[in-house]
């Protein structure tokens, strides 16, 4: 017989959701998850279970014309979240890798700037305590075209 009970504390975390008014569909991804957490999956997929992808498991490209438009379209309501709070001190650095020169003299800041400019899609910068004056600085130099958030 299975175990149909709720997980400790999934019906306090539920009842916060509800209250704060979220959407179920929200609610009940969480609940799957934290089901699974709890029960003790990781997530992690053994290398034993991956398979290369065939040719015949990824789309021609000419298939995918009658999506352009749509995509295009959808670039103005997204955005690129990038993960800017590292400062490498592994690698020796004092400051976020992100403004490392990389490339023509551009740091890769610049380049996401620059490319978060170009298609029009909005640059989130995901900056930590020990990067984000320096991040800032940086974009007040640079002066982009548009700004991240």
């Amino acid at each position: 017989m299975a175990d149909t009970s709720e997980p400790k504390f999934l019906s306090v975390f539920v009842e916060k959701m509800e209250r704060e008014g979220l959407p179920k569909i929200v609610i009940d991804t969480f609940s799957h998850y934290y089901k699974k957490v709890v029960t003790g999956e990781t997530g992690m997929i053994p290398d034993r279970e991956i398979e290369s992808l065939g040719p015949e498991d990824i789309e021609r490209r000419e298939n995918l014309d009658g999506f352009t438009a749509a995509g295009e379209e959808a670039l103005s309501r997204a955005v690129m979240i990038v993960l800017n709070g590292g400062l490498g001190t592994s690698m020796g650095l004092t400051g976020p890798k992100s403004l490392l020169e990389v490339k023509g003299g551009k740091s890769f800041l610049e380049i996401l700037l620059n490319q978060a400019a170009r298609t029009g899609v909005t640059l989130a910068l995901m900056n930590s305590f020990s990067t984000h004056e320096e991040t800032q600085a940086a974009i007040q130099r640079i002066q982009p075209a548009r700004e991240p958030i």
